[in-house]
């Protein structure tokens, strides 16, 4: 950089405080507005990034997992079929492991019935996120291979 254009570069930024001092009102609101507008993008990013990009707890390497849902005629939602699930993981060449979950409302029976969520899941999908159980065992893919076995379990800790 040269000397004179060091010169008007430091000319440039009087004249343009001597305008912002002059148009103290307009400044001032430039300025308000600018600060809600960062403050306001950086509370969406913090919820956003809590609810939706916080890692999954217990699960190793979290941040590769991934969903995939069906969207077909503006409708989304998870309704793959058993077909689908055992061709896409028998075929799978591109993720380490594909599992299955179909939410289940359910019913307890513990001297009083009870209305729980549920979920019907592949043989593998506790193994393949990583997952390791307090206490017990989890599903295998043996427990889905064998047509009419004993049903299995698996419930959390809370419950």
């Amino acid at each position: 950089m040269g000397v004179d254009s060091m010169a008007g570069l430091l000319e440039d930024i009087r004249f343009g405080t001597r305008m912002l001092l002059r148009a103290g009102g307009v400044s001032l609101v430039a300025i308000v507005l600018l600060a809600l507008g960062i403050g306001a993008n950086t509370a969406i990013f913090s919820l956003i990034h809590g609810v939706l990009m916080r890692s999954v707890p217990g699960v190793r390497d979290a941040g590769r997992l991934v969903r995939s849902m069906r969207v077909a005629a503006g409708q989304s939602g998870s309704n793959f079929g058993y077909p689908d699930y055992a061709d896409f993981r028998d075929q799978n060449r591109l993720f380490a492991g594909v599992v299955a979950e179909s939410r289940t409302p359910l019913s307890f029976a513990g001297g009083t019935n009870e209305r729980i969520r549920g979920s019907l899941v592949s043989g593998n999908y506790f193994s393949v996120p990583g997952v390791r159980p307090a206490a017990g065992r989890l599903f295998t893919m043996e427990d889905d291979r064998i047509p009419g076995a004993h049903p299995v379990a698996v419930i959390s800790h809370a419950f």
